[in-house]
């Protein structure tokens, strides 16, 4: 038997950041304790983490708290995540360089990137992207995580990864413009890979929590 891939230490250190801003310490202990992840609540962890561990944490909102609860606290650690990545992964000459090219270069450089290192938010999970169009108010990007593996054991009517998707909204909207992103196919809802498209909100709507 392989042992688990692992991701990156955000996808449970931001939870715990979020859950700190939106929870209460109580609802907090309660589930990384169904999580069986009590031992980062004395010491975030600074190294990637099985796999395992984010699935068993991202179920746990959504066992433990009321699904928009659970999915507020979701999008926020992903927010988290996001904003940290800008702070200190993707450096700012680079930064510099993709705010002055065209959009769609931009987004192409960007999730070429991402995918590179897609390892630390899908482990053992494929990323694959394709970017249509090449000006800002005709570009849209579809992103896919097959058989995504924080999805793991939960099961939801609508699609959940707001962990995922706000991820990729922060960094697309502070690097490549104004694209809202939304999930559109989710592996909580028995498909395959979870999906997602970014464009421009021409007619902004909220995503629905």
């Amino acid at each position: 038997m392989h042992p688990p891939a692992h991701i990156g230490p955000n996808a449970i250190t931001r939870v715990a950041e979020a859950l700190d801003a939106l929870s209460t310490g109580e609802i907090k202990v309660r589930l990384f304790e169904a999580a069986g992840l009590t031992r980062y609540l004395e010491k975030a962890p600074q190294a990637p983490v099985p796999e395992t561990e984010v699935a068993a944490l991202h179920s746990s909102l959504f066992d433990q708290l009321p699904e928009r609860e659970a999915r507020q606290i979701a999008q926020r650690a992903g927010e988290l995540t996001a904003d940290y990545l800008l702070a200190h992964r993707i450096p700012r000459p680079l930064q510099a360089l993709l705010r002055v090219l065209p959009a769609a270069l931009r987004a192409r450089l960007l999730l070429s990137a991402i995918a590179r290192h897609a390892w630390t938010f899908a482990g053992s999970s494929a990323f694959s992207y394709s970017v249509q169009g090449w000006t800002l108010p005709r570009l849209q990007l579809h992103l896919r995580i097959d058989h995504n593996s924080a999805c793991a054991g939960r099961h939801t009517d609508a699609p959940s990864c707001d962990y995922h998707r706000a991820v990729f909204q922060r960094l697309l909207n502070a690097l490549v413009g104004q694209l809202e992103v939304r999930e559109v196919v989710c592996c909580a809802c028995g498909a395959a890979g979870c999906e997602f498209v970014g464009a421009v909100a021409h007619a902004r709507q909220p995503n629905a929590l």
